[in-house]
């Protein structure tokens, strides 16, 4: 063992050592509510703690530099644990319990504390090896793609190959010699095909590049023999050799590709539920610190006096806000990464992207000592959002948890979305609503005034930007569930029995013709033009009204759909036909999932409710709105209202108002 090792192994130890001691205060503070000067001793406490962890952060970061010639993976494993120590914000967690603790708010303290002691046990797990960090994780996803997209080919080519014979051995049972070329050309291809066969099985073996039960690796060496045993057929003349034995060959292919594609569901299931995981445990921690960034900055404005230059304390309070809320932007715009690197949420990292430009501009502001309504209409706008995402998150993790082990996502869907349809369409519904009520308030603003004044003019056009990310957000998202209900590479015999309402409605949302967000993206489209005309009344407000019907309406469907995944029962599935001369191994590819249906209806539930819907509010006339019966009017705002609380609308009209006198946050443009 290195003396590079042995340090590495020296900081284990300390950093579990730390571990434990941060656990102990982590309970300390329940009991503090007896004893009230207890608080502030152990924010002493938890104040050396949080010196301790800076130095070993600091250590670790020149342990890593060190270990780069002679360890790398020791140097890799330091740096990796060393960014998850600093994407989840330990030091500045351990900062917050301080605060919490010399304010005796213990309740806080104890919440902030046990996020911290959940990111020091993940740090302390990477350090020893037991966890992988994010990049290995996504680089082990990578690596089981790959490995299935090459067999994948090299089941398209062998399945060619066995066509090919196929003929051949037609051609002498009705008495046509087989062309002597032709067959060498078959046996050339099939010895590449073997050549790469044996390539990938290499690959395969390859230590740390796979989890160990990744894929049975005798399959692909029986595969590429069966190969060979078939090249030696087509070299002597007997196309029906070859095939049987090109028909093994594709039955050890078609079980190994099973194997792997069962393990990269799972894989990508492991690494949703942690992304779940800290995605609401991120957005938690940020909404309360943002809760607290944004009182303090509304009681320093009253501090400043009117008209007059800030004091020098009022400036530097100011600074450390300012530092916070960029800290918060970091912060969002890596919880958006990870959502990138997933690959299956649209509306979600637009929101946080949204939010990270909010607190950029939060940041701005205080630096110049701006602490006026401006900034403080920011902070609650990005409090808002936060507040929204984390209530989203926690509506899942609650129908997953009532679901029971299997989610209730519904077959391959549950695998392959980190959010449901009815989560992301509810985000982009809060998108559209916001622009909705800018443009109420905009338009009360003008007064029936047929010219608007250029600040109004402006505000419509910041509208008319904020509707076009909207759409784009829109399209995204119907691209993304067009990309995600693609059929799948079929890996075994298709099930017919095998149904799931959630992924009917999202296969039949890839039809684009029929899809549900196309005739959405295009009223949507409407309202970005119009309001780029300072169009703000009764025409704009009814193609934004239709805009929220058809978003609830998806919303209902998804639900049901959703509902239906939940509550069906797992049909049996059939057993293939046992085919002759089977290996063991294709007995257990056929196990293997079959993929996804591809044309579907929605469920019979779901098209009543569409019909009832569309009762109540009418059919696609531009002015159904005008049409309605007072009283359903008023039972449709009266839903808005129930899914958009009073809270939030005085903060959003006085946000919108700040549209004609100030310059939007960078990236909201």
């Amino acid at each position: 063992m290195t003396s590079y090792t042995l340090r590495l192994t020296r900081y284990v130890f300390r950093f579990a050592h730390l571990f434990a001691l941060a656990a102990l205060v982590a309970l300390a503070p329940g009991r503090a509510s007896a004893e009230p000067t207890s608080s502030r001793e152990l924010a002493f406490k938890q104040q050396h703690l949080r010196e301790r962890y800076e130095d070993i952060e600091q250590q670790l970061a020149r342990l890593s530099e060190l270990l780069a010639t002679s360890d790398p993976d020791g140097a890799a494993r330091v740096q990796a644990a060393l960014k998850t120590s600093r994407d989840g914000a330990v030091l500045s967690g351990l900062q917050e319990v301080i605060q919490s603790l010399l304010q005796s708010r213990t309740k806080t303290a104890t919440e902030s504390q046990t996020r911290v002691v959940q990111q020091l046990l993940r740090v302390l797990e990477m350090l020893q090896g037991q966890e992988l960090s994010w990049e290995e994780l996504q680089k082990r996803l990578a690596n089981l793609q790959e490995l299935r997209d090459a067999l994948q080919k090299l089941i398209e080519r062998q399945q060619k190959l066995e066509q090919q014979s196929t003929q051949a051995m037609k051609d002498v049972a009705t008495g046509k010699a087989a062309d002597p070329a032709t067959l060498d050309k078959q046996k050339g291809e099939q010895a590449a095909t073997r050549g790469d066969t044996e390539k990938t099985a290499g690959g395969a073996k390859q230590p740390g590049k796979f989890p160990p039960d990744t894929v049975d690796p005798g399959a692909l060496d029986r595969a590429g023999a069966e190969m060979q045993k078939a090249e030696q057929a087509l070299g002597d003349r007997k196309p029906g050799e070859a095939n049987a034995r090109q028909q093994q060959a594709l039955d050890e292919l078609q079980a190994a590709i099973g194997q792997i594609q069962s393990r990269l569901e799972a894989e990508k299931a492991a690494q949703q539920e942690r992304t779940r995981s800290e995605l609401k445990d991120g957005i938690k921690a940020m909404l309360e610190k943002q809760k607290t960034v944004t009182a303090a900055t509304t009681a320093l404005d009253k501090e400043i006096p009117p008209k007059k230059s800030p004091p020098r304390e009022a400036a530097l309070k100011a600074a450390g806000l300012a530092a916070d809320e960029a800290a918060l932007a970091d912060r969002s715009e890596a919880l958006n990464k990870k959502l990138r690197d997933d690959g299956t949420s649209a509306v979600f990292g637009q929101v946080l992207q949204q939010t990270a430009a909010l607190l950029r501009d939060a940041d701005t502001r205080l630096k110049k000592v701006q602490t006026g309504a401006p900034v403080q209409e920011a902070q609650k706008l990005a409090e808002m959002n936060l507040q929204e995402l984390l209530e989203a998150l926690q509506e899942e993790e609650a129908r997953r948890a009532a679901a029971g082990a299997g989610g209730g996502g519904g077959g391959g869907m549950k695998k392959t979305m980190l959010l449901p349809p009815a989560a992301e369409l509810k985000m982009l519904r809060m998108l559209q609503d916001r622009v909705n009520r800018g443009t109420r308030s905009l338009d009360e603003d003008r007064a029936g005034r047929e010219k608007p004044t250029p600040q109004e003019t402006a505000a419509a056009k910041q509208l008319s930007q904020r509707e076009k990310e909207v759409v784009q957000t829109t399209d995204a998202l119907r691209k993304k569930w067009a990309e995600l209900s693609a059929p799948k590479p079929v890996v075994g015999p298709a099930d017919p029995t095998a149904t799931d309402p959630l992924k009917e409605y999202m296969a039949k949302a890839l039809q684009d013709a029929r899809n549900p967000l196309s005739p959405i993206v295009g009223d949507m489209r409407t309202v970005e033009d119009q309001l780029g005309q300072t169009v703000t009344g009764k025409p704009t407000q009814i193609v934004q009204t239709k805009i929220i019907r058809g978003l609830n309406d998806l919303i209902a469907k998804a639900q049901q759909a959703q509902s239906q995944a939940t509550a069906m029962p797992q049909p049996r599935r059939k057993q293939p036909a046992k085919q002759p001369e089977a290996s063991p191994q294709q007995a257990q590819g056929n196990k293997q999932p079959s993929s996804p249906a591809t044309v579907s209806t929605l469920p019979a539930a779901a098209a009543a409710e569409a019909a009832k819907l569309r009762k109540i509010y009418g059919g696609g006339d531009s002015d159904a709105w005008g049409k309605l019966p007072p009283e359903q009017r008023e039972k449709f705002l009266q839903t808005l209202k129930d899914k958009f609380p009073d809270r939030y609308e005085q903060i959003l009209t006085e946000y919108f108002k700040q549209l004609s006198t100030s310059k939007p946050p960078t990236g909201m443009k």
